[in-house]
């Protein structure tokens, strides 16, 4: 699956890549997940595995618990606020999706 993030400004977040091959149960499609803190535990722990990114026992088994908090985690509905004052209302209200909620 090919997918892409467009964003303008500034914007705070992870993005996890993993091979999907590996991990059958894994959502299909990309998504915005409720994060627990063990969730974000882990890819801070991952986030260190730049300076030294080979594979070992351990870092295997915390992705096995990354997959599994994956798995078990909400996924977030995408929306986009609506402004509620009239002039930008009528510059969005051409450009309105249906993931946009009034």
């Amino acid at each position: 699956m090919v997918h892409s993030l467009r964003s303008c400004g500034k914007i705070s977040g992870w993005m996890v890549r993993l091979n999907t091959r590996e991990r059958a149960s894994l959502p299909e499609e990309p998504g915005i997940l409720a994060l627990s803190p063990l969730l974000k535990e882990i890819v801070v722990r991952m986030m260190t595995w730049v300076e030294s990114p080979e594979a070992n026992a351990a870092k295997r088994r915390l992705v096995d618990v990354l997959h599994d908090e994956i798995c078990a985690a909400s996924q977030i509905k995408l929306h986009l606020p609506i402004p509620r004052d009239p002039t930008l209302k009528r510059i969005v209200g051409p450009k309105r999706q249906p993931w946009m909620r009034w």
